[in-house]
């Protein structure tokens, strides 16, 4: 099997086990004094920013991962104490603050990566691939499924 196809599920995958709260990814000495939330928000910045180094703003960033613009100041504050992230004025509008991985914040949340990665492709090569694509496409199902629910009975 090709190592890209390979890292593809696991990406796929850790963005579906991601939303399982029971299932997270090994944190210990990784950040000392950074909670987990906070260094799985690193790697959330990490895996979504694109080619181009994509700054976001705690509203772009609470709207991704449905906490408040409040929280995700609550958790950046301690990241940038700790040299993870650094705030950046906007080029366009000065107003605004976005948020940047510092080396340091990519380094730290490559590693969570790819310590979690390294547990999907094991259980990749555990259930195999047309098992973990089916699992992958299962599990999106279900939280499609979960999302109409949860539309459905807000009021």
């Amino acid at each position: 099997m090709a190592d890209q196809q390979i890292t593809q599920l696991s990406r796929d995958l850790f963005n579906i086990i991601k939303q399982i709260p029971s299932i997270r990814p090994q944190v210990e000495g990784l950040g000392e004094g950074i909670s987990r939330t906070e260094l799985e928000l690193l790697a959330f910045l990490l895996i979504n920013q694109s080619e181009d180094k994509r700054l976001y703003s705690p509203s772009e960033i609470g709207n991704l991962l449905s906490i408040t613009p409040a929280a995700v100041t609550h958790m950046i504050n301690p990241l940038e104490k700790a040299g993870f992230v650094e705030r950046m004025p906007d080029e366009h509008d000065r107003r605004l603050v976005l948020i940047r991985l510092t080396r340091k914040g990519e380094r730290i949340a490559t590693l969570l990566i790819e310590n979690f990665q390294e547990r999907l492709e094991g259980f990749i090569d555990h259930i195999g691939v047309e098992e973990s694509r089916t699992f992958i496409r299962l599990m999106n199902k279900m939280l499609t499924y979960v999302s109409s629910m949860s539309t459905q009975t807000e009021v």
